[in-house]
């Protein structure tokens, strides 16, 4: 341990949404010729409202990911540059976090050589792995080489999760594909424990909710699996799964998920019972009872779901119907203040996302894109960059004013709202932008609100509300897919009869949504 004193890209808006418009865009200059699928940019924001950008900038080494010197760049809210630095040597990036004081937390790793400020690493032994502090100002504090102490297997292979409790707590996640760690280091970078996930092949995301619980969420458990020294059998040839932990790192549950892969998942929480978990969706898969309906037609998919402080799905959300979305490659999942969730990756084709809410996107190549959903899992925006190269985001995050950052890759001009980016080079690079709270929160206005008797219903419902004659009433089941689309007029009775048991919400047009229960 050391001590130390662009085609041209517009951003649009499903229909929900009055306005589109970025605050800023930020693209700054890489030297990149191989493959931009083997890099990505991480960002994260802290409590006094700066944002981060850190990646890929030049000199380019291929490796298990693209190694080379590295951007960190701190921008305030407004967008200016309060700080450019450099890390130098060929070094990867794979995680980004901030605490209350401003200080960031990396994890970073190097082949050969590593210079950050006026340290120096070397290796001639492969990959390394390093979790790295910095200061308000950008300046090195502190860090620390990520090693294992195993008879086989002892090098590290994965180090991507990072997350940073309210005390300013950090704790990391990493592992070599047959057990994964998570170990916990106080705000002034003292060890303090290490939570052992034996058999589980991979751990990639971790957060901490408002009491202390720490979760991690990851991929590749095996026979046997233990969490903290308790044993648990998934069941699946692959798998993915989400485990809970105590604030003292005391096993709590453990939710598996049938998988044909071995993805990156991410978590994020609020309070024990705002538990959020996202990736791939490669199948049709059960999540409790709730049975996701996977990739239409041979498209990719994703899942954004809620689960309660017992760790029981609450709902699950994916792509309705056709179409293509996927994760992006790094923090792809943030949550607000207020509980609100976002998603970002891209996407292509056209897809109904629900609440009046759609994007429209090509079919030869993909779109940025961001989704927000409320903590009952209602679609609130949908955010899409488009053109006709390969464009996506890579990661999102959340200050606490509510304004959503982004990161991801771009090919030729690209144009967010009123702002646009010429690109002369013909060649693909990072931006990062920033859409302000304001934008964020338009919503389709609502008239006054429906209500729905008899609630649960069996056979048929029929509708209340005053002003409303002939109305479109749409029925959502819990993925957010359209089961059931039908005009009524007011006082006629709405055939529920050959829905399924289960929870709908009834969405009218020119009002708020409504749940009702089907028994």
């Amino acid at each position: 341990m050391k001590k130390i004193t662009s085609l041209a890209l517009t951003l649009l808006f499903g229909a929900a949404v009055y306005s589109q418009d970025a605050a800023w865009i930020k693209t700054p200059a890489i030297n990149l010729s191989m493959n931009p699928q083997m890099v990505g940019y991480s960002t994260t924001t802290d409590a006094q409202g700066n944002t981060y950008f850190l990646g890929f900038k030049d000199d380019a080494v291929p490796y298990n990911s693209i190694m080379g010197k590295l951007h960190f760049i701190k921008y305030t809210a407004d967008g200016e540059p309060a700080f450019i630095k450099e890390i130098t040597g060929k070094a990867a990036s794979h995680c980004i976090a901030a605490d209350s004081e401003g200080n960031t937390i990396m994890a970073l790793s190097y082949i050969e050589t590593i210079t950050i400020d006026d340290v120096t690493l070397t290796t001639t032994n492969g990959e390394k792995w390093l979790l790295a502090k910095f200061n308000a100002d950008g300046d090195l504090v502190w860090y620390e080489p990520i090693e294992l102490n195993e008879t086989e297997g002892s090098d590290v292979n994965e180090f991507s999760a990072i997350a940073v409790d309210e005390n300013d707590t950090i704790y990391i996640g990493y592992g070599n594909f047959m057990n994964s760690y998570i170990s916990v280091y106080s705000k002034f970078n003292n060890f303090l424990y290490t939570i052992e996930q034996l058999n589980v092949g991979r751990i990639t995301s971790l957060s901490v909710d408002s009491e202390g619980n720490i979760y991690s969420a990851g991929s590749c458990s095996n026979f046997n699996a233990t969490f903290a020294g308790v044993t648990e059998d998934s069941g699946f040839a692959y798998d993915t799964y989400i485990a809970k932990y105590s604030n003292t790192g005391v096993y709590q549950w453990v939710k598996f998920l049938e998988d044909i892969t071995c993805p990156a998942m991410q978590v994020v929480t609020k309070s024990p019972d705002e538990v959020y978990l996202s990736g791939n969706l490669f199948e049709s898969i059960l999540f409790d009872t709730i049975q996701a309906e996977g990739p239409v037609s041979g498209f990719e998919d994703f899942f954004v779901a809620r689960l309660n402080a017992e760790g029981n799905f609450v709902w699950v959300r994916e792509v309705p119907g056709s179409g293509i979305a996927v994760p992006g490659h790094r923090n792809f999942l943030d949550i607000d203040s207020q509980g609100n969730v976002y998603f970002s990756g891209s996407t292509a084709m056209n897809i109904n996302w629900g609440n009046g809410i759609s994007t429209n996107s090509g079919t030869t190549g993909r779109d940025v894109l961001v989704l927000k959903y409320n903590p009952d899992g209602e679609i609130v925006k949908a955010v899409t960059a488009t053109g006709d190269g390969f464009n996506r985001a890579d990661a999102v995050s959340v200050n606490n004013n509510g304004d959503v950052y982004m990161t991801g890759m771009a090919f030729g001009d690209v144009t967010f709202g009123s702002i646009t980016h010429t690109s002369a080079t013909g060649q693909y690079y990072p931006f990062l932008a920033k859409i302000a709270a304001a934008t964020m929160d338009v919503q389709t206005p609502k008239s006054v609100k429906p209500h729905i008797y008899p609630n649960p219903a069996t056979d048929i419902i029929y509708l209340s509300a005053t002003g409303t004659n002939n109305v479109q009433c749409t029925v959502y089941n819990t993925l957010g897919q359209m089961v059931k689309k039908v005009t009524v007029q007011q006082g006629e009775p709405l055939a529920v009869k050959e829905l399924p048991s289960g929870v709908y919400t009834i969405m009218i047009n020119g009002l708020e949504s409504v749940k009702f229960i089907k028994k």
